[in-house]
């Protein structure tokens, strides 16, 4: 995909909850929460913020699944 993108002749549309995917360099990110398309940000995403919170405190995380108390 990067390889096809550097010579400027491709797109590509992807649908994805990858916080990853969505760092694309020079990505245009689109919403389509609430019925409407519009333009975000990566951090105004869900799954950034998921993703950000679970890395940043996993022991809340597994604590809020009820899986274990002791990670």
């Amino acid at each position: 995909m990067h390889r096809m993108v550097r010579t400027g002749t491709s797109q590509f549309i992807l649908a994805t909850h990858s916080p990853i995917l969505m760092t694309y360099p020079s990505a245009q990110l689109l919403s389509f929460d609430d019925g409407d398309i519009h333009p975000v940000r990566v951090e105004g995403t869900s799954h950034y913020q998921i993703t950000k919170d679970i890395l940043q405190n996993p022991a809340a995380y597994w604590r809020y699944l009820g899986e274990t108390d002791s990670v």
